[in-house]
């Protein structure tokens, strides 16, 4: 997390906001308290108009797919593995997280996404692994291996 935030919504955004939250009261695909990114179920999400002037609810595939993935055969390969045409095994790749501080680099494959093609996902919390090293009983020392924790980051309130 950053140690600073800012936020700077004008007038005119407030309102759009306010209409999208009407919005959000017709769909029907919100009442899910925990959904796992490696099912690459559909999730609601708030991305711009096609003519970038407002912003529309969408349902969106969970999970990054690159701009070179042209069809559902290669996206089921890219995310599953599969055999070449040698035979050898190709390990998935797995999309579901970006490293904040590297997005933007060159040659990373979220960097086109970043800077062109953003959206909004809804949210009502998510988990985390906390890493809890325990002591060495003999030493008194913490281990080297952690005990992961998931840890739930949500607002406050009910």
């Amino acid at each position: 997390m950053c140690y600073y935030n800012g936020q700077k919504v004008t007038k005119a955004e407030y309102i759009r906001l306010l209409e999208l939250e009407k919005q959000l009261a017709d769909y029907d695909y919100f009442e899910r308290s925990l959904q796992s990114g490696f099912d690459y179920g559909k999730a609601a999400v708030i991305k711009p108009s096609v003519d970038k002037k407002d912003m529309d609810i969408v349902q969106m595939e969970w999970g990054f797919i690159p701009s070179y993935i042209r069809n559902r055969d290669a996206l089921v390969k890219m995310r599953m593995g599969y055999k070449d045409d040698r035979g050898q095994f190709k390990p998935p790749m797995i999309t579901l997280n970006a490293v904040s501080e590297e997005i933007l680099a060159p040659n990373k494959i979220y960097r086109d996404a970043a800077l062109h093609r953003r959206c909004l996902v809804i949210s009502s919390g998510f988990y985390e692994w906390q890493h809890v090293y325990p002591l060495n009983k003999r030493t008194g020392l913490p281990l080297k291996t952690a005990n992961k924790y998931p840890y739930h980051i949500k607002l406050k309130g009910p």
